[in-house]
C-alpha cells in the first residue's frame, strides 16, 4: 500500500472543522469533515458516495474517510462505540463494491 504525503496526521489537522471552498484543494479529510459536523448540527444520517472506474482508489478512499470520521469521533462526546461501528463498515462497503 502506497500512502501519499497528503494522507498523514498534518492533513487530517489541517482539514478539520475547515469549510470547504477555496481556500484548501478538495481532499477526502475535508469531505469526512464535512459529513460528519453535518451529522451532529442537524442530528440526521449522512451519506458520502465514492464512485470511479475499477481500480480508481475507490477502497482506499472509503478507507481513509473511515479512519479520519474515526478520529473524529474519538476527539468528540460522541466516542461511544461509533469508532467501532464506523470500522465495522470496512469490509461491508468491500463486499459491495
Amino acid at each position: 500500500m502506497l500512502f501519499h504525503p497528503i494522507y498523514n496526521p498534518k492533513y487530517v489537522k489541517l482539514y478539520q472543522n475547515r469549510r470547504l471552498g477555496p481556500d484548501l484543494p478538495p481532499h477526502i479529510f475535508a469531505i469526512a469533515d464535512s459529513a460528519y459536523h453535518q451529522m451532529l448540527r442537524e442530528k440526521r444520517n449522512q451519506c458520502v458516495v465514492i464512485s470511479g472506474e475499477s481500480g480508481s482508489g475507490k477502497t482506499e478512499s472509503t478507507n481513509f474517510l473511515l479512519h479520519h470520521l474515526t478520529a473524529l469521533s474519538q476527539k468528540g462526546s460522541h466516542a461511544s462505540g461509533v469508532e467501532q461501528t464506523i470500522l465495522s463498515a470496512g469490509p461491508v462497503l468491500e463486499v459491495i463494491s
